[in-house]
């Protein structure tokens, strides 16, 4: 493909290139606002084709020179016709999809660029990438537009979001510790025991958020029970608890993905409770988990049920398709601003997958219907979750000898 032979000579062609990750992310870096062309703008890493250059030559380059990658099969998308805010000059934008490539992206260009980014779809909006653009990937990545978020709130990361929301999110949940948890309205795991009988077994959460479920385990007979999670606030919080109520436990701060504080095979059993809805690399994740259980051991989790999340706060007005898995997860407290935190709802094909890849046998899928009890202080949508399933559990088990 050559570059236009275009008479007017204030046009600019440009070749841009949509590089995803793993989890459906795309790459996108923020021009500086002192410079001459779309200032302040997020857009593709690419540039502008020098005189006489193929355009699929100047997209190798460019992004060679600008991010640091080596592109190594790509396919023409489209064309984008735009103007140049400041100068009014037109321009062509040769948009690629980047099939394969090599080296981790890094900012090569600070004199245009002053940030890079994986950005998912819902995000576009928020971050000001302009429309057409924004609908072409919504398009051709297979995702419908992403529905707004409450006051335009941005979603924070995990640890930031957590460390922000946990003083109100303790003091309105009001978990207790006499037993270990799934989620309002659906058995504990001392009626379900898919971990097994915790008694002088060794037992990781992970995830632990505020510690309950911790120091639940503890109670019910745990030889050692570690809590992992990635919120520092999180973890005073259940480093308080746990002294407060004068049980033994041990509080770690890592990220779920990696667990690069515990040994390999050092847990008879793993459990998380609604903590991998907040979590993008799940793949990750299980291996991690996978890891550092001993052969035969057990491990159990829920999270919100992607179905239940496709509606809105309240109701079922449809907010978010069920294939749509990025979007934000907004705590409206009655106190403070409302806060966002960066959500990936896995479908259940998608845990089931991970799972398995992990090298676990996955024994049962539960979707448990509402009981007519509450824990803590939740009380969200009952009418919702009378109807569809709002957790969804999951118990797997490595085997006995592993690959």
């Amino acid at each position: 493909m050559t570059t236009p032979n275009f008479d007017d000579r204030r046009t600019i062609v440009t070749s841009c290139g949509v590089l995803i990750d793993s989890v459906g992310r795309v790459l996108f870096v923020h021009r500086r606002d002192d410079r001459d062309r779309w200032p302040g703008i997020w857009y593709l890493p690419g540039g502008e084709a020098l005189d006489d250059e193929d355009v699929d030559d100047a997209l190798v380059r460019e992004l060679r020179e600008e991010v640091g990658v080596e592109v190594r099969r790509h396919d023409f998308l489209e064309t984008l016709f735009d103007e140049e805010p400041i100068s009014g000059r037109r321009a062509v934008h040769n948009i690629y999809a980047v099939l394969e490539f090599e080296g981790d992206p890094e900012l090569l260009a600070p004199e245009e660029h002053d940030q890079i980014e994986w950005l998912s779809l819902d995000q576009l909006p928020l971050r000001g990438v302009p429309d057409p653009l924004t609908a072409l990937l919504v398009e051709r990545m297979g995702a419908p537009p992403p529905a707004p978020l409450v006051d335009n709130i941005e979603p924070l990361g995990l640890e930031e979001g957590w460390d922000k929301i946990s003083s109100r999110y303790q003091e309105y949940a009001k978990i207790p510790t006499d037993k270990i948890y799934y989620g309002a309205g659906t058995p504990t795991e001392n009626e379900l025991q898919l971990v097994g009988d915790p008694q002088d077994r060794d037992v990781i959460d992970v995830g632990c958020g505020g510690g309950q479920n911790t120091i639940a385990f503890k109670r019910a007979g745990a030889a050692r029970v570690v809590g992992i999670d990635q919120s520092t606030e999180q973890l005073e919080f259940a480093r308080d608890l746990a002294a407060g109520e004068d049980i033994d436990v041990e509080f770690l701060k890592s990220a779920v993905e990696t667990l690069d504080l515990v040994p390999d095979a050092s847990f008879d059993a793993a459990f998380s409770s609604y903590c991998f809805q907040f979590v993008a690399d799940i793949r990750a994740t299980f291996r991690s988990v996978y890891r550092v259980l001993r052969p035969g051991g057990r491990f159990a989790f829920c999270l919100d049920h992607p179905a239940y999340m496709m509606f809105g706060t309240e109701g079922f007005t449809l907010t978010k398709p069920y294939f749509q898995r990025h979007a934000a997860f907004i705590w409206p407290f009655r106190q403070g601003e409302p806060t966002g935190i960066s959500a990936v709802y896995h479908t259940v094909e998608d845990m089931f997958a991970a799972l398995r890849e992990a090298g676990f046998v996955v024994e049962s899928i539960l979707e448990p219907e509402l009981e007519e009890q509450q824990v803590g202080n939740w009380k969200h949508d009952v009418d919702r979750a009378r109807k569809i399933p709002r957790t969804v559990i999951f118990a797997a088990r490595k085997p006995e000898e592993s690959p």
